[in-house]
């Protein structure tokens, strides 16, 4: 599912368009390599109460969930400025990724810009984080850690 239908589905979604005060933080997904991404979960947050409710959307239906606090504040993420389309903010981190992917986990949200979050889990128990400008496409960081440590 292409994330502008997913977030278009939404939005035009009656208990969506009932969240009053919240505004579009970030969106998620997780894929495969290879893979088409079938379905996407956006978080709403609301600056007054401190709260967030995640949306799953997908072909078939959308569900909202519960009101739950939200683990920090965040910024209305606003994609008018995005040039970097998902599929390639994915190319962009495999570029030179040379392991066994597990998983990839995507995450559009914003910092001091509009991000996308590549996270690549590797067969080898490691996940590499790759920030990438939607605007331009530039990598802006890349890290990555042993989830072994971190069990």
């Amino acid at each position: 599912m292409q994330l502008k239908d997913a977030v278009q589905k939404a939005m035009n979604d009656i208990k969506v368009m009932g969240l009053d005060g919240y505004f579009l933080a970030s969106i998620f997904s997780i894929t495969e390599e290879g893979k088409d991404i079938s379905d996407w979960t956006l978080l709403f947050y609301n600056p007054e109460t401190k709260k967030t409710r995640d949306c799953f959307v997908n072909e078939k239906f959308v569900t909202l969930g519960e009101e739950m606090p939200a683990q920090k504040e965040m910024k209305e993420l606003v994609t008018s400025g995005m040039k970097v389309k998902v599929t390639e903010a994915i190319d962009t981190a495999l570029k030179n990724f040379d392991k066994k992917i597990i998983n990839i986990l995507i995450s559009l949200h914003t910092t001091e810009r509009v991000v996308w979050t590549i996270t690549v889990v590797a067969a080898d128990i490691t996940a590499t984080s790759f920030d990438i400008d939607a605007g331009t496409g530039k990598v802006l960081r890349e890290e990555t850690v042993s989830l072994m440590k971190r069990l």
